[in-house]
């Protein structure tokens, strides 16, 4: 079944010669803060995008449109990183941190702010950092109140048990070449490329185990991290979740 696809609608998508000005490419640094006309423009390209997907009957365009959705989503999310670790300072002092709790908290931050990139309702023109800090803040205070109820590592033994048919899934239909170009388009965030790379066995002959890639990123506290990464960033690119049952192998 085909993933939804969410947009915010308005009549200049549907008039070509407006469509042309609004797909425009919009002139952002490689760093720093959007304007806000920059953040509007954006989200507006973005949308469009998604409802010109929406629209499209032909698969391969269909294809094409997502993906330049994802670019432009992406770039507002490159742009919004400073964001979620300014909330996470204000929530949590940087002398009150070790590395693990760092981590933790901004993976959560991250998921969020994509999902605040989604929802983001920009025929308001409101500042999207506003709606963003809101959402993120939240979302970071419910996670760490969650965590001091909850561990937040896998048991020594412990490796969740994946489905065999969703790799064969994912290597029958894309093919492992056209899912490294997926996560190097649709993933922004290097960490997260890495742990798909290691875990679909991208990187090397093999596929790491989660109790080794967490090692890989400095201890078996950080299992928890890994795991959302990689279920978030499957469910995003494939509409699967790979790694959904907590159960030994």
């Amino acid at each position: 079944m085909a993933n939804k696809i969410y947009f915010y609608h308005e009549p200049a998508f549907d008039f070509e010669d407006e469509r042309e000005a609004i797909l425009a490419p919009v002139e952002v640094s490689k760093k720093g803060i959007l304007t806000q006309e920059q953040s509007y423009r954006l989200f507006r390209k973005m949308n469009c995008l998604k409802y010109l997907e929406y629209m499209e009957d032909n698969v391969h365009e269909k294809a094409d449109l997502a993906s330049a959705a994802a670019r432009v989503r992406n770039v507002i999310a490159t742009h919004n990183l400073g964001l979620v670790k300014n909330v996470a300072h204000k929530l949590r002092p940087y002398d009150q941190w070790d590395t693990y709790a760092a981590e933790e908290m901004i993976c959560e931050g991250e998921f969020w702010l994509l999902r605040a990139i989604d929802c983001f309702n920009y025929r308001q023109h409101s500042k999207f950092s506003s709606y963003a800090s809101i959402a993120v803040a939240r979302k970071i205070m419910l996670f760490l109140d969650e965590s001091k109820e909850s561990p937040n590592q896998f048991p020594e033994d412990f490796e969740p048990a994946e489905p065999q048919d969703a790799f064969r899934w994912v290597e029958m239909r894309l093919g492992l070449e056209s899912v490294r170009e997926m996560i190097e388009k649709h993933v922004p965030f290097e960490n997260a490329k890495r742990i798909l790379g290691l875990r679909l066995g991208l990187v090397d002959e093999s596929r790491w185990s989660f109790q080794k890639i967490a090692a890989d990123f400095g201890g078996n506290e950080h299992a928890t991290s890994v795991l959302r990464k990689f279920n978030y960033w499957c469910e995003e690119l494939f509409g699967k979740t790979l790694s959904d049952k907590r159960a030994k192998e």
